[in-house]
């Protein structure tokens, strides 16, 4: 892959996880909002990859870099809110710079996705789309208010790393 290249999906995948900073920063400490959205955590994140981040109306928020497990997803932000209009709106500010498509065949941009326990009801909504060269899955869970953004260079291998890990 040409330099050229490498460094125009740098700068998208620093641009798709950036892209919720357009909310001013917020006043938030570090407390107990942040240990609890650090528990939120997918697999292969944790606060060694994570670090505190600050945005407008989330009660807590992280920025990650590569995700430890083969194959997951290069950055990551994770959002904690304390309502579910909150919640929406975070997950729409996430999803806002990507072009929406489709998780899977037939299914809905966005859609909601449900615990395989319970398939009748919905845990949160879930998004797929790419901005530039990156592929991004973003994802709510409406119980604890969390809204999340994972990018990297494929959808698919992204959208199967979350139905394993997020």
């Amino acid at each position: 892959m040409s330099q050229f290249v490498s460094a125009a999906r740098a700068l998208a995948v620093a641009a798709l996880v950036g892209g919720y900073a357009w909310m001013c920063p917020a006043t938030a400490t570090a407390d107990s909002n942040s240990a609890a959205l650090a528990g939120m955590l997918s697999k292969g994140y944790s606060t060694s990859n994570c670090k505190p981040d600050q945005v407008e109306g989330a009660l807590a928020a992280f920025k990650c870099g590569q995700n430890t497990l083969p194959g997951g997803p290069v950055k990551a932000a994770y959002l904690l809110y304390g309502n579910s209009s909150d919640t929406s709106e975070g997950f729409k500010g996430l999803a806002s710079d990507l072009t929406l498509v489709p998780c899977e065949p037939g299914a809905s941009a966005p859609d909601s996705w449900h615990y395989q326990s319970s398939p009748d009801t919905p845990a949160g909504k879930v998004a797929c789309g790419t901005s530039e060269d990156v592929a991004g899955v973003v994802w709510t869970n409406d119980q604890n208010h969390m809204a999340a953004l994972v990018a990297g260079s494929d959808a698919k291998s992204l959208r199967k790393w979350w139905l394993a890990n997020g």
